[in-house]
C-alpha cells in the first residue's frame, strides 16, 4: 500500500514521471524504497530544506505502520 502512495506522490511532484524508477525491497526489519529521478527533478522531490522529502517519508510511515520504512532518493547517473 505504501509503495503505491509513494509512487503517486512522486509522479505528481516531478516534471518527468515517465522517467522515474521506484524500487522496493524488504529487509527482515524494514522496507526500503529507492526512488530514482532525472537530476532536474531531484530538487523538486527533496524540496526546500528537505521538507517535501520528510513529508513523503512521514506519510509513507503512517500508511505502513507495521514496519519501519526507509526512503532513498537519488538521480540517475550520467
Amino acid at each position: 500500500m505504501a509503495i503505491k502512495l509513494i509512487e503517486y506522490m512522486v509522479h505528481a511532484l516531478i516534471d518527468k514521471p515517465q522517467l522515474a524508477k521506484i524500487e522496493e525491497t524488504k529487509d527482515q526489519d524494514k522496507h526500503i524504497v529507492k526512488i530514482y529521478v532525472i537530476p532536474h527533478d531531484l530538487p523538486k522531490l527533496i524540496g526546500k530544506e528537505g521538507r517535501i522529502f520528510r513529508t513523503l517519508r512521514s506519510v509513507a510511515q503512517i500508511v505502513n505502520n507495521s514496519q519501519p520504512i526507509e526512503i532513498v532518493v537519488d538521480s540517475f547517473k550520467d
